[in-house]
């Protein structure tokens, strides 16, 4: 399948690889399983360790890659980004374009144009080349992708789940001057950051809604002279929410908010899990006029978000607030890592903010009864939220007024069994210390003691298990959660981080519509300088309670202050856009 990048009123869709052979598979012949072992030219690749070899890729198969390259001056971005985000500094607001960062940090010029050449005397097809002179989208059969990094595509299978992957590790021309590439395995998945209760009550439950969270959040001030009106929003996701869903949902809560569709006759993906319809629902929810803009990956591996976060980072440059609710464990990433790590650094040169959900489970983010956390929250170049459970002031009739209290979110306590909590809804926000990167400058201003990046940075309500009567959910309780309207029907008991991120995005909208065109400074820097003030507990809400804990594995606890489980902790609406 041809990759396809197609903008119609405001959605991208990209293609993912199709990569893998038609038809059932047959049982390899003796030659084929001898080429199958035979010794290795390299090492073989992480991903033909996994499962067990079924068969070759069909040769004629199209194969869909991303092609990241070398850049230059590299080392002088951060520094760059520094000046850009320092008041007084003569580069202050000064953001890039794609074609600026191009200019100034992707390869030379005669680099880039062997490059092209190398790939299409691969008999490789040339999609489109990003104006940043580092990302290429090509497409070509699995025989000329073999060729070019010189190893055969394999069809292996894993627990019924069939992949394809490089069998050995790509040796890439040197012509190409390839930093990374992505498209040849889509081994590695990426997860969206939600959770549902499903045997809440529908019809006669309650649950927080867009006036709930106005509310308990103090946002109300804000909407006499900021809604998000003028301002667009990027949920970069997988599916299209449905404008019915939508509009149901806006017409409940009195919002305005406008979503940008695809056209009619064009097959793009369906959110099938709500993540799609939580993200938009919900960011009009804090800001009810903004314009939101969902661009589709067309599958949830990572090579085909790869390819989406390259086309909002070098083609929707102009919008400067991007959230996504899709993620998963850092350490379980391959060079999709270093293709997008590329690419959020280059967002921030061109002040485009990114956030990411933190994840749904805790410190237990890697699955495998160790601390990890989640990717891209865990870049220095993305803000990560975390999960909280709110007490609100009162609650009347299901309506939720004002802020009591919030703690970190974790539900775990009430579950049957711990390994059941994700059937039965539970979970714990993410946060915790990553392997991966260093402690960056914002935090390090903060005085925080550790050496690597701490995530999450800023937290939100994300417990499906809040209840009126403050019961939980996990404990037997009947209400609680967010609503949504999804797939037609009203639903509470909705939750997850997935709710949190497109909420601090939407205020940063609320920012935003304050400074008109010109980008506002990044969430990072800012927020993280106002928490060193005396104002501190004027623009957050401080989460000192709680922990993080999530199958087993210890997590962190909330205290005064920054922590790995609510980060700086939840905004105060009316105070923080005013001081931002």
């Amino acid at each position: 399948m041809r990759s396809v990048i197609t903008a119609t009123l405001g959605v991208i869709v990209l293609s993912a690889c199709g990569g893998q052979s038609s038809g059932t598979a047959t049982i390899p012949s003796a030659r084929t399983l001898a080429a199958a072992v035979a010794a290795p030219t390299h090492a073989l690749s992480a991903n033909a360790l996994r499962g067990t070899y079924v068969a070759a890729v069909d040769p004629s198969t199209q194969v869909d890659l991303l092609v990241q390259l070398n850049g230059r001056n590299l080392d002088q971005i951060d520094s760059l980004i520094a000046e850009q985000n320092t008041p007084g500094s003569p580069l202050y607001h000064h953001y890039l374009t794609p074609q600026e960062y191009g200019a100034d940090f992707g390869p030379s010029a005669q680099d880039y144009a062997q490059a092209i050449a190398t790939l299409q005397s691969q008999g490789l097809v040339v999609d489109e080349a990003m104006p940043n002179r580092r990302d290429i989208f090509v497409h070509g059969s699995a025989a000329a992708v073999e060729s070019l990094i010189d190893s055969p595509l394999d069809v292996r299978e894993e627990n019924g789940r069939q992949f394809f992957t490089n069998r050995y590790t790509e040796q890439l021309p040197a012509a190409l001057h390839a930093y990374a590439i992505s498209g040849d395995t889509d081994y590695h998945q990426v997860h969206p950051f939600s959770v549902h209760t499903p045997q809440v009550k529908i019809g006669s439950g309650a649950g927080f809604g867009a006036h709930d969270i106005e509310s308990v959040y103090d946002l109300t001030p804000i909407y006499s002279s900021a809604t998000g009106s003028g301002v667009t929003i990027v949920d970069a996701t997988e599916g299209l929410a449905t404008a019915s869903d939508f509009a149901t949902f806006q017409s409940k809560f009195g919002l305005k908010a406008t979503l940008l569709s695809f056209s009619a006759g064009r097959k793009s993906p369906v959110d099938t899990y709500g993540e799609t319809t939580i993200d938009v629902e919900y960011m009009a929810a804090v800001a009810p006029d903004v314009t939101i803009d969902q661009v589709t990956a067309s599958s949830t591996s990572d090579s085909s978000f790869d390819k989406m976060y390259a086309y909002i980072v070098n083609n929707l440059s102009s919008v400067h607030i991007v959230s996504t609710s899709w993620g998963d464990c850092e350490a379980q990433y391959g060079s999709s890592f270093n293709i997008d790590e590329s690419d959020f650094q280059q967002a921030y040169t061109e002040g485009q903010w990114w956030l990411s959900a933190g994840g749904d489970s805790g410190v237990d983010d890697c699955a495998n009864g160790t601390k990890g956390v989640d990717f891209p929250g865990s870049s220095p170049y993305v803000v990560s939220v975390g999960g909280t459970s709110v007490t609100p002031a009162s609650t009347d009739h299901g309506n939720f007024t004002g802020w009591s209290n919030e703690v970190v979110w974790d539900d775990t306590l009430g579950c049957s069994s711990v390994r059941s909590c994700n059937k039965e809804g539970g979970g714990a926000g993410g946060g915790g210390v990553s392997t991966r990167f260093t402690m960056p400058a914002f935090q390090q201003a903060l005085r925080l003691h550790g050496a690597m990046r701490e995530v999450p940075d800023v937290a939100l309500m994300a417990s499906p298990c809040d209840a009126p009567d403050g019961d939980s959910l996990c404990d037997g309780g009947e209400n609680g959660g967010y609503w949504q309207y999804f797939q037609g029907a009203w639903q509470n008991g909705w939750g997850g981080t997935s709710f949190a991120a497109p909420e601090w995005g939407a205020f940063l909208t609320l920012v935003q519509q304050k400074y008109g065109s010109t980008p506002i400074t990044s969430p990072l820097v800012r927020l993280y300088a106002l928490a060193g003030t005396p104002g501190y507990d004027t623009y957050f809400h401080d989460v000192t309670a709680g922990c993080n804990t999530y199958d087993g594995v210890p997590g962190f606890c909330a205290s005064s202050g920054y922590d790995d489980a609510s980060g700086l902790g939840s905004f105060i609406g009316a105070p923080l856009q005013a001081a931002y």
